[in-house]
């Protein structure tokens, strides 16, 4: 799975995202995932392996996280985010690590 969102950072300043499953360190911010900045301000997280054989949930939540130096600065606003990968799969027809979710803004 790929995680993409869209946010102009400052300098110094990095994303990464924090979650309700291992992957996404359970919410855990020093052990949140760290996005790597693309072109036109996208930060990208990918090869998220999530496995239903393996016992993984493909239920969860998640939210961006602001850092700088490494540190949590800011978690974005709002509701936490909610990602149903059967749901997206059935969709999409699809396996899980082909799944793409893309968010516009934090």
């Amino acid at each position: 799975m790929t995680l993409r969102v869209n946010y102009k950072t400052e300098y110094g300043q990095e994303v990464a995202v924090v979650g309700s499953i291992s992957r996404l360190g359970c919410w855990d911010v020093k052990q949140a995932l760290e996005m790597k900045w693309t072109e036109g301000h996208n930060w990208v997280a990918e090869n998220i392996r999530i496995s239903e054989g393996n016992g993984d949930p493909t239920y969860f939540m998640y939210k961006y996280v602001l850092l700088r130096k490494g540190k949590h600065r800011l978690y974005e606003r709002g509701f936490n985010r909610i990602a149903d990968l059967k749901l997206l799969k059935a969709k999409k027809g699809k396996d899980f690590d082909r799944l793409e979710l893309i968010n516009n803004q934090i």
